[in-house]
């Protein structure tokens, strides 16, 4: 996860709480932190607060959000020949995505591509090298 400000410095005293969990957390620049994503959080919204002194907190305007992993009950179509591969996107059947914020992951013996998944359900399928069926995932976890 980012988190975004002005006037962030490093710090080696900088630490990051999503509610009350203390998470890892890199200064990429003066504008951005990246934080671990904290593990054991139940499902739902919680504050996040930052200290660049390990003493005094800032909170942020917005949550980080915890929700259950989504669900892929189908895809379609099931194949496509290679030539349609750029043209043809893949609609999505799931439940629990985030909009913006889900990734189509598509695996198979010649490496790993992923493709957000749009607003209306939908996955660009990248170009694939061979003819073979692939594995389709989905996470909202990058």
């Amino acid at each position: 996860a980012t988190i975004t400000g002005q006037g962030l410095t490093n710090s080696s005293s900088m630490q990051v709480m999503v509610g009350d969990t203390l998470v890892d957390a890199t200064f990429v620049n003066s504008t951005i932190i990246v934080i671990q994503s904290p593990i054991l959080l139940s499902v739902g919204s919680y504050p996040v607060s930052l200290s660049l002194n390990g003493i005094d907190y800032a909170t942020n305007y917005s949550d980080f959000r915890c929700a259950d992993p989504p669900v892929l009950y189908d895809a379609y179509p099931a194949w496509a020949q290679m030539a349609q591969l750029d043209t043809r996107p893949l609609t999505i059947e799931a439940s629990n995505y985030m909009e913006n914020a889900t990734y189509c992951v598509f695996v198979g013996s010649a490496g790993r591509w992923n493709t957000s998944l749009s607003y209306d359900d939908q996955c660009a399928v990248p170009y694939y090298p061979r003819a073979e069926v692939v594995q389709l995932m989905l996470t909202s976890n990058f």
